[in-house]
């Protein structure tokens, strides 16, 4: 009997994340994705060699971030089917399913813990599942499962709950069984794997602590004196990965890039903690987007609202210290909720809003909220047609936020309405319409574009210079392919001034410079864009081209050549040399390599 109502439970998970999450597999690639998947060669996996593997671990070139097990999950997708998009769903949806799966043994485990009361303990399996049900089935949790990249943040919390129910086995299971110590190995594996994939994984020691002395010690002068003698081991392990992932001087240093301050920040960060909330228990599509405009604090009364933030979440702790005794599964829960958004809401320098980051920390959300539903409906056994309005209430709401998801599946579907739905949401935000200009662009549809990029440009003054510059540089482009060279030259001269150190502005000034035959001033801005991105393949092809006009054939053949050592246009490359020879009056070399370029790429 107990099996089957397991079996029910799991079925009931396993259909509701397939019907509401299904329509996902027709989604597209987007933003992080490209630069993550679709565009790194480190998770190119051609075999099953370890040389290979360990390339995958190493995740994005030239990119200290140390997440090996999500980068290697995404190379056993691109070794299985390369880059069909829908097996990449098809893992994240099941991945979102067995971390219900696990979530539910473990509130359901939880709940028969002595610590509690007996009412918990008779509703143990309404409670779970309604609980899981909630969390699995709430619109915040699309970032995390249909936006494909940040299977980093549900992969990490898939392998959280597992430490944290392998755990609890462990601490639970009595006598001198061989089970015990079998389990607390699953339990370091799993924590193991959780901070191999992501570093808010962290947290997982404090959380086990918190969770040891709340609901399975109980909180007494004994225990807390237990623990606080322990407290030194999750302290090393904390400080241990956080070296591991951290270096504070390269962190910092961020910032410089970013449009807010460490200060701005963390006064921020607050806000963004009960807005978090608010759309976990309002989540309205009206209100779920990739990118949100948040409004920065710059101090404790500038917006007001900040200064209350901080003062509701520090009284929130405080209620769930004091009533640790009293309520300890409330107390968890709270405890639990801001704990573990420390990494990602303190001092390092991330964006300051993801819907993503609510997947772990909303595990715990609806559990009190679940035990007051189903003592309420026990209340109401009595009353049939209240008991039967209030699971109808219940069933509706589960049934909305299955909707809801559903509907932002579809906003996921492809480029153009992620970032259509983005920029009407977040009409101040210069990426939205950013992006929304590069799917104009690609398809051809100049004007839509030129409209975006101009929005773009006069966005939030907050938004950093480097990404001024990048859309000025495609306006440059844009202008380009209009004939429009005067309008070009003036936006690629703006990208220069907000980011001198972005290369590719000057190898636009110089295509514009040689069309009107100032080949020198030409030569500069490559040469000047050679010099920031050395070895670009584009780079090397303008600058032989340019010296091609200046009448220099043996240069542009030297340049050619180094284009041919790189990879890109290689039929670019061959052309240049057949013109370089012909040049040269070597007609039949240049002959050979005019065949050679129509058959290249």
């Amino acid at each position: 009997m107990k099996y089957s109502r397991f079996i029910f439970a799991f079925g009931i998970l396993f259909s509701l994340v397939v019907v509401i999450y299904g329509n996902s597999l027709d989604g597209s690639w987007h933003f992080d994705d490209y630069g993550n998947i679709v565009g790194n060669p480190n998770i190119q996996l051609k075999s099953m060699s370890w040389p290979e593997i360990e390339r995958s671990f190493q995740g994005m070139p030239g990119h200290n971030i140390k997440r090996p097990l999500a980068y290697f999950s995404f190379a056993l997708n691109y070794f299985l089917h390369g880059y069909d998009v829908a097996g990449y769903h098809v893992v994240n949806i099941f991945i979102h399913f067995v971390t219900a799966v696990f979530l539910f043994l473990f509130i359901y485990r939880t709940l028969s813990l002595p610590v509690l009361s007996s009412t918990s303990v008779e509703h143990s399996y309404s409670v779970a599942l309604l609980t899981t049900v909630l969390w699995a089935v709430n619109p915040v949790q699309v970032g995390a499962v249909t936006y494909v990249v940040q299977r980093m943040a549900g992969m990490a919390a898939m392998f959280y709950i597992m430490a944290m129910y392998f755990y609890l086995i462990a601490r639970t299971t009595m006598g001198a069984s061989w089970r015990r110590p079998l389990f607390f190995v699953f339990c370091f594996l799993s924590a193991l794997c959780s901070i191999l994939t992501k570093a808010n994984a962290a947290m997982l020691p404090v959380s086990l602590l918190i969770f040891d002395l709340l609901l399975i010690q109980g909180v007494t002068r004994e225990s807390i004196i237990r623990t606080t003698k322990l407290i030194a081991i999750p302290l090393f392990l904390v400080t241990l990965i956080g070296y591991y992932y951290t270096n504070i001087s390269i962190i910092l240093d961020g910032y410089n890039h970013r449009p807010f301050s460490l200060t701005e920040r963390l006064l921020t960060e607050p806000r963004v903690l009960l807005f978090y909330i608010s759309l976990i228990l309002y989540p309205l599509t009206s209100r779920l987007t990739l990118l949100h405009d948040f409004e920065l604090s710059r101090g404790f009364f500038d917006p007001w609202t900040t200064l209350p933030a901080i003062l509701i979440i520090f009284f929130s702790m405080v209620y769930a210290i004091l009533t640790a005794r009293k309520r300890p599964l409330v107390s968890f829960c709270i405890l639990f909720f801001f704990l573990n958004h420390l990494i990602e809401g303190s001092f390092i320098p991330l964006e300051i809003v993801y819907e993503h980051r609510n997947y772990l920390l909303s595990m715990f959300f609806f559990l009190p909220i679940s035990l007051m539903v189903v003592r309420a409906m026990e209340h109401f056994a009595r009353r049939r047609t209240l008991l039967a309005f209030f699971a109808a209430f219940v069933i509706l709401v589960i049934i909305i936020q299955g909707v809801t998801v559903y509907l932002q599946n579809g906003i996921y579907k492809d480029e153009l309405s992620l970032w259509s739905d983005n920029a009407v949401k977040a009409p101040n935000l210069q990426r939205p319409h950013h992006n929304l200009a590069l799917d104009h662009l690609a398809a051809g549809r100049l004007d839509e574009a030129e409209r975006e990029l101009h929005w773009a440009l006069v966005s939030r003054d907050d938004v950093s210079r480097i990404n001024k510059s990048i859309t000025c540089r495609y306006l440059g482009l844009l202008y380009r392919m209009r004939a429009k060279d005067d309008l070009a030259e003036r936006h690629f001269r703006k990208a220069v001034e907000n980011n001198p150190y972005y290369p590719e502005p000057y190898q636009g000034l110089a295509e514009i410079m040689a069309a009107r035959a100032r080949y020198e001033e030409a030569q500069k801005y490559i040469n000047r864009a050679l010099s920031l991105a050395p070895g670009r393949v584009d780079f090397h092809l303008t600058l032989g081209i340019i010296l091609l006009e200046k009448g220099q054939p043996d240069d542009a053949i030297r340049e050619a050549v180094t284009a041919l050592k790189g990879q890109g246009n290689f039929s670019l490359a061959y052309a240049l040399l057949a013109k370089a020879y012909e040049m040269k009056h070597n007609k039949s070399v240049s002959r050979h390599f005019k065949r050679i370029a129509q058959h290249a790429n």
